[in-house]
């Protein structure tokens, strides 16, 4: 029973990383129609989560996987039916069950990385933080008259952030996430070693200055605090792919370092600033709207106050009629009341 419980789950979780890759990537294929079923995930916490419960439900299915293993072999070692070429198959099967787990798993995960950088590429001009950058006053020009980092790693820098911040409401194992950022960080090495021809009219210093943005990127946020040693190894062969020397071309007198970690304090700050200005923007939508009823209420009760005014010439000798009326009604209704307790009693 075991493989054939390995194969039957191994059809569906294919067809489950089907779907789930097209819920990140937006798009149907061939011309096909997105089922209704399948819930796009637009933001980074839905495609976040997506990863997430791929990981979780690959654990869980393994465990349970190697249990049936075990209650067989069990059986058998009951009976005394086992014999030693089984028990090599079994644990065969059960590896190479885990080793599909885990490339289901990566293939989302690439998916993601590669889709958030190619979403990045495309629309960093019109990025809401970024459009902050660009009117801030970033550094001063008697300080540092170099090169500044490509727009788009800055706004990497900002996505990367973004996913950081999921995990202050606990909702993922910290190291879980760490891995994910550290495997999007060596994708955009990946990225600026694949579009060298990018930097073919600019000077070298754009090159340098956007690999360093991306090691300080790494130092800052940790990914690499595992295994420093990869940071170096990535940074070396993005220097190679552009036909460059690690060691000779490399940021020798430490201007781009300075220019880097000053953009992400910079970058830190307009982040802050923007994050405050939905809630301050709300509180005076809310003043205004509340003036607004204000005004609305004033106007009411003085139009009524006119009406009342206007009226209460013409009801004056109506009121006197209607006290009477009224004085009249109270006695009747005083009489009905006594009558009918006493007959009550």
């Amino acid at each position: 029973m075991g493989s054939s419980i390995i194969s039957a789950i191994s059809n569906l979780i294919r067809e489950y990383v089907n779907i789930l890759e097209r819920a990140l990537t937006f798009e149907p294929r061939g011309g096909e129609q997105v089922s209704p079923r399948i819930k796009l995930a637009e933001s980074v916490a839905q495609q976040v989560s997506i990863l997430a419960n791929m990981s979780t439900l690959s654990k869980f299915l393994f465990i349970m996987v190697k249990s049936v293993y075990s209650s067989n072999v069990d059986g058998e070692k009951d009976s005394h039916e086992v014999e030693e070429n089984s028990d090599v198959d079994q644990h065969q099967e059960l590896e190479g069950f885990m080793l599909f787990l885990e490339e289901s798993s990566q293939k989302l995960r690439t998916v993601f990385c590669q889709q958030l950088i190619a979403r990045v590429s495309a629309t960093y001009h019109s990025h809401e933080i970024f459009s902050a950058i660009q009117h801030s006053d970033q550094f001063d020009d008697n300080k540092v008259q170099y090169t500044m980092p490509s727009d788009i790693f800055q706004v990497l820098f900002l996505e990367l952030r973004k996913i950081e911040r999921i995990d202050e409401e606990n909702m993922f194992e910290l190291n879980w996430l760490i891995g994910l950022l550290r495997e999007l960080m060596e994708s955009m090495f990946t990225w600026i070693s694949n579009n060298t021809q990018i930097y073919a009219t600019q000077e070298t210093n754009q090159f340098v200055m956007d690999v360093q943005f991306l090691v300080e990127i790494g130092m800052h946020g940790g990914y690499f605090s595992n295994d420093p040693l990869l940071l170096l190894t990535l940074m070396k062969s993005t220097f190679n792919s552009a036909g460059l020397d690690p060691f000779k071309d490399a940021d020798n007198d430490g201007w781009a370092i300075d220019v880097a970690t000053k953009t992400i304090q910079k970058l830190l700050e307009i982040e802050k600033r923007t994050s405050m200005q939905p809630k301050e923007s709300v509180v005076n939508n809310e003043e205004e709207e509340s003036h607004e009823i204000q005004s609305n209420q004033s106007a009411y009760l003085s139009e009524q106050d006119d009406d009342f005014s206007s009226s209460e010439n013409n009801n004056n000798n109506n009121n006197n009629i209607d006290a009477l009326d009224s004085k009249e009604d109270e006695v009747e209704k005083d009489e009905l009341e006594v009558a009918i307790y006493e007959e009550g009693h």
